[in-house]
């Protein structure tokens, strides 16, 4: 496996503009999405990267509201997270909702923060999530977190077992 440098934001974003027919918001966003990489654009043209989405929020939200155990027993057999691209395609949503309740968590004020959110119609549900995350110390651990499984998904690890141990440590460090 070959691991390419991402490439600049900019360079996506101007081959998206030569490329689709989109409009400024969706040139931003696709950019977003795409991570520097044009495979990624790709499949997001196609609508592959964001499919799960709505179960990896679901999971998400199970990581800061349910114990360790009950979470591995509860989505321990997802098939979601058993191959490689499955796993690496959920640590994205992860990482974006990750960082989409960070930016809620570090705005001053509700304006305007909505058009810099990855996923904006997921707005109320950040802000739920971060009721339950309680602090942000908890947040950050969890970001750093997410790089890590990332790196590893990356060394040909277990891409389930990599999934599931972000899971439990995010889900065991949600808990007071």
């Amino acid at each position: 496996r070959v691991n390419f440098p991402a490439l600049s934001d900019e360079f996506v974003r101007q081959y998206i503009r030569e490329h689709l027919e989109l409009s400024d918001a969706q040139v931003t966003t696709f950019t977003r999405l795409a991570g520097g990489s044009l495979n990624n654009l790709a499949a997001l043209n196609q609508g592959e990267l964001l499919e799960g989405r709505d179960s990896c929020w679901k999971i998400m939200q199970d990581a800061f509201t349910t114990s360790p155990p009950n979470l591995l027993i509860k989505h321990g057999e997802n098939a979601q997270i058993a191959f490689r691209e499955g796993a690496e395609r959920a640590c994205r949503h992860w990482q974006m909702f990750l960082r989409d309740t960070l930016l809620l968590n570090s705005a001053d004020s509700a304006e305007g923060v909505s058009d810099q959110l990855f996923y904006p119609d997921l707005e109320s549900g950040y802000r739920s999530l971060l009721s339950s995350i309680g602090d942000a110390g908890r947040l950050f651990y969890s970001i750093e977190k997410i790089e890590t499984t990332m790196q590893e998904l990356r060394r040909n690890v277990n891409p389930r077992m990599a999934a599931l141990n972000f899971l439990a440590d995010v889900s065991q460090s949600a808990k007071p």
